[in-house]
């Protein structure tokens, strides 16, 4: 399983590891959503931040837990709404359920 936390975004937006045409954006979304998970209060003191695709999830979270999974889904969800849309307004508000139930199940862990 890919380690690197940008390089996990990309795959479910169709973004090859490779292309880095929309690094700058994607981090920019990613970093918002790691400040928001910090705010749930999953036990994280320390400021989360991305600067590259070098950073992993055990860099910032440490081991693999079944919290860290409810994090990679919900940092996903977020960027996918903030960067790749749907056009189509019910598959918009399902991201958006999707994810506010994510963050409750992090905040419930």
């Amino acid at each position: 399983m890919e380690s690197s936390i940008l390089k996990t975004i990309k795959k479910p937006l169709n973004i090859s590891a490779d292309d880095d045409a929309f690094n700058d954006d994607l981090i920019l979304f990613i970093n918002s959503e790691l400040a928001v998970v910090r705010q749930l209060g999953p036990g994280l003191s320390a400021p989360l931040v991305i600067v590259d695709d070098t950073t992993t999830w055990a860099d910032l979270f440490g081991e693999d837990t079944e919290l860290i999974q409810l994090v990679k889904s919900y940092i996903y969800l977020g960027t996918r709404i903030k960067f790749d849309p749907p056009t189509s307004g019910p598959a918009l508000n399902s991201l958006k359920e999707s994810r506010t139930e994510t963050g409750w199940r992090i905040t419930e862990s």
